[in-house]
């Protein structure tokens, strides 16, 4: 653990203006989420768990590196982002040795300077980014990395989502849109406004009307297991924060237990998928997967493999066949 920063050393300067006083609100109100979860829920990966191969170590601001954990035991924070055709830092075989010296702060696209700075906040050591800590042009870890996906997300504390972040330049932060409605001025001369947000929409992928262009992450495949196995997720939309964890979704507005579930957690038990059990879940998890998109068509079994991993826990006298499941063979074809 590392020590919480006060607010005010999370910013370059003091908080002054009103989009760091509600950035500040915002690190608050996902903290409460956090600690209401870990008192009152039973989402599991509370404490220290098993490490991935490689994660980032961001407890010393003046050098920040990647590290090999040998795989031992620690806290870490996971980054699910869009790459979006931008992606100006990542670990390959030349640049993996200065990567475990330092990566200079300049040198992080602002969705992972945004990471840092909010599991910094956490105290949390340790965040996983995956464009960092997979070796991106080496075919053997990439292979291995993306097989042990599941576990990755399953043992994190958190998942920071970039929800409406189409690439790694936007960052988690937004500008929120507000419109002044009346100005004035108190009696003692004091300056007064009145300020109003446009209406929040809360997005919904069980169906076909989710605007993906608003939130771009949601539209894409490997993300999919990203959000079913985590524990828990902070989702950093452009009008609000949304909060996933295998017992509640909620947002900052209160809205989204009112208009609909984000998801259906794929880590509930069978029976919640009546008599068909596991194989009802896994049809469930298929349809969500497959209206959704990928660059790489070669990766849409990967994509699945973290799931399937999960699925293979609960299904433990079937064997899995690219997709499909021996003992349900016949209507998983249909």
């Amino acid at each position: 653990m590392i020590g919480v920063p006060c607010p005010w050393q999370l910013f370059p300067s003091a908080p002054t203006s009103r989009k760091d006083a509600t950035r500040l609100g915002s690190f608050e109100w996902a903290l409460t989420c956090i600690e209401t979860c870990i008192s009152t829920h039973g989402c599991g990966s509370t404490g220290e768990n098993g490490l991935p191969t490689r994660v980032i170590d961001i407890s010393d601001p003046g050098s920040i590196c990647l590290v090999e954990t040998n795989l031992g035991i620690g806290k870490y924070v996971c980054l699910s982002h869009c790459w979006g055709g931008y992606q100006p830092l990542r670990t390959t075989q030349e640049t993996l040795q200065s990567h475990l010296k330092a990566i200079p702060w300049t040198g992080f696209p602002k969705t992972y300077q945004d990471a840092i700075v909010f599991t910094r906040f956490l105290g949390v050591k340790y965040l996983w980014i995956d464009s960092l800590c997979i070796i991106q042009d080496d075919l053997d870890d990439w292979a291995r990395e993306s097989a042990s996906m599941c576990g990755v997300y399953e043992r994190s504390y958190l998942v920071l989502a970039a929800t409406s972040a189409p690439n790694a330049a936007y960052g988690l932060f937004t500008q929120r849109n507000q419109g002044v409605l009346m100005a004035g001025e108190t009696t003692s001369g004091l300056p007064i406004s009145v300020k109003a947000w446009t209406e929040f929409t809360h997005p919904d992928i069980s169906g076909h009307d989710t605007d993906w262009a608003r939130w771009p992450l949601l539209g894409r495949a490997w993300v999919l297991q990203e959000r079913l196995l985590a524990p828990r997720v902070v989702h950093f939309a452009s009008e609000e924060l949304f909060w996933e964890c295998r017992e509640q979704e909620t947002c900052e507005c209160g809205g989204l237990g009112s208009l609909g579930k984000m998801s259906q957690k794929h880590n509930q038990a069978p029976e919640c998928f009546g008599d068909n059990g596991t194989v009802s879940q896994w049809h469930s998890t298929v349809e969500k997967f497959t209206l959704l998109q990928m660059s790489v068509a070669a990766d849409k079994l990967p994509a699945l493999s973290g799931l399937a991993n999960h699925m293979a826990k609960l299904r433990p006298g079937s064997t899995y066949l690219a997709g499909l499941w021996s003992d349900s063979l016949w209507r998983d074809v249909l």
